[in-house]
């Protein structure tokens, strides 16, 4: 599968941008965006206290997002 190149992100906005991701787009770091992302746990090293409080905030936001892209989606199947 080819590589989409995306465009820098740097300039856009005089505030800085943050994005949030999921576990699944870690190589993913457009230039200009502050990137949060969840901590993984890898075998013998489980998450810190810290680690987990984290991944909890960013679920809890990601979890507002994917419930407005499911109403929009709801609304879209309605209206076909």
């Amino acid at each position: 599968m080819a590589r989409l190149e995306l465009p820098s992100l740097e300039g856009v906005s005089p505030e800085p941008l943050v994005f949030t991701k999921d576990k699944a787009y870690q190589s993913y770091h457009p230039k200009g965006v502050f990137v949060l992302a969840p901590y993984k746990a890898s075998r013998g090293h489980p998450l810190t206290g810290l680690e987990e409080l984290t991944n909890s905030a960013l679920a809890a936001i990601r979890i507002v997002c994917e419930h407005a892209i499911s109403g929009v989606k709801r609304l879209r199947v309605l209206k076909e």
